[in-house]
Parts: C-alpha cells; sequence; structure tokens
C-alpha cells in the first residue's frame, strides 16, 4: 500500500487523489495503477469523479482510465465559460484518442442538451457524440436552443451524398410551436444541430435501432 494522494501522477497536468491506491510495480514506466475510495481525476482541465478508477501507464505516460462508480461522472469546461457533464456506471478514458465511453445508465449533458442512453461516446477534441442502445432500449436526445431565435427550421435528409436534398423541411416559429420530435428509427441515423440560442422552441430526438450520432455544430 502507498500513499493514495499523488501530485507526480502526470501526463501534461494530470493529478489523482483516492483513500488507497495499489500498483505492481510501483511506477510509471508499464504498469496499472488501482485506486478506491473517494477517487478524484484531473487532467487537461477534465475532472471525473468515482468510487474506483484502473489507470494503465506506458513509457512514464498515462494511456487510458477505467472509472467505475454508481455513478462515476465528469466535467469538461468548454470555450465561454461553460461544461460538459457526463455519467455512466463505467466511464473508460482513452486519452490517445481524446474520448470517453459511458456505458451504464449514461448521460450526457452540456446543461441545455441531453442525451440519455445504454452507451454514448464522447470526442472530447471535436465535440461529436455516437449513442446506441445495444438493443436494449431508445437513446434519447433533448435540445433546447440557446438563444431565442425567430423560428426553428427542421429538415430530414436521405441519400448517400454528403449534402442530399432534403426529403422534409420546414420552419416553425415560437408563436405556434413549443416543442419539436424527432424519431430516428432504424439505421445509422445523423442529428445536426445548427445556431445558438438562451431559449426558445425545444427539440427532442429520440434515436431507434443502430448507432446514431449527434452533432452540435
Amino acid at each position: 500500500m502507498i500513499p493514495a494522494w499523488l501530485e507526480p501522477v502526470r501526463d501534461g497536468a494530470a493529478a489523482i487523489s483516492a483513500d488507497e491506491a495499489t500498483a505492481d510495480p510501483a511506477d510509471f514506466e508499464n504498469s496499472t495503477w488501482i485506486f478506491t475510495g473517494n477517487v478524484q481525476v484531473e487532467n487537461a482541465g477534465l475532472q471525473a469523479w468515482c468510487d474506483s478508477a484502473e489507470m494503465t501507464f506506458s513509457n512514464n505516460a498515462l494511456l487510458k482510465t477505467t472509472l467505475r462508480g454508481k455513478p462515476a461522472r465528469f466535467v469538461q469546461p468548454r470555450a465561454g465559460g461553460s461544461s460538459t457533464e457526463g455519467r455512466g456506471d463505467l466511464l473508460e478514458y482513452d486519452l490517445g484518442a481524446r474520448s470517453i465511453q459511458m456505458t451504464g445508465n449514461a448521460l450526457l449533458s452540456d446543461g441545455s442538451n441531453e442525451i440519455t442512453g445504454s452507451n454514448i461516446t464522447y470526442d472530447l477534441g471535436r465535440e461529436i457524440v455516437t449513442a446506441s442502445n445495444n438493443g436494449t432500449g431508445q437513446v434519447r436526445m433533448k435540445f433546447t436552443p440557446r438563444k431565442k431565435p425567430d423560428a426553428v427550421t427542421a429538415s430530414t435528409r436521405g441519400g448517400d451524398s454528403d449534402t442530399p436534398a432534403p426529403v422534409f423541411e420546414r420552419r416553425f416559429v415560437p408563436e405556434e410551436t413549443g416543442e419539436i420530435r424527432v424519431y430516428l428509427e432504424r439505421g445509422n441515423d445523423r442529428a445536426i444541430v445548427r445556431g445558438e440560442s438562451e431559449r426558445g422552441i425545444t427539440v427532442r430526438v429520440t434515436g431507434g435501432e443502430g448507432d446514431d450520432v449527434l452533432e452540435n455544430s
């Protein structure tokens, strides 16, 4: 057993604290560390909290962190003072790919928009989300514009090209519409949100079978 507060455990600006920590061997050359009890992790601005964590090191660099809890959760600051928060029974943080996979009661939120499902993968660098249900239920997405818009334009597109022509398109105004619901149904679908608003029409997107992707641009 070694002291649990490990300020020297670093990859850039990473630090870990916990009630207990074990490792074999007790170095960062090529080893796996196990942290238990009130675990807190900080790395490149991201903060995480969990019941237990397993951290893999190679050549004195932190490669991967697996967090477990009821739930395990994290917060990542974003430009403009906002933040992205996520949680799940299992979080797998791949530092090389800069991605977090949330499994089991997974949720991802930026304060206005929210996604829930059995499996959510969040690309920290590009802020792209991939959500799936693993055949156990629906993926649910809720979008609320950040600034009050004059209107919301909703369209559906199909085809193999990068910019297919709209199959359906309609303009909604707040005076007539309070909420828009979109059901993705079968197949691998992509939902794209553009524009900013503090309030206005709420857009809810519910995923179906297959892997659905959310892009908030």
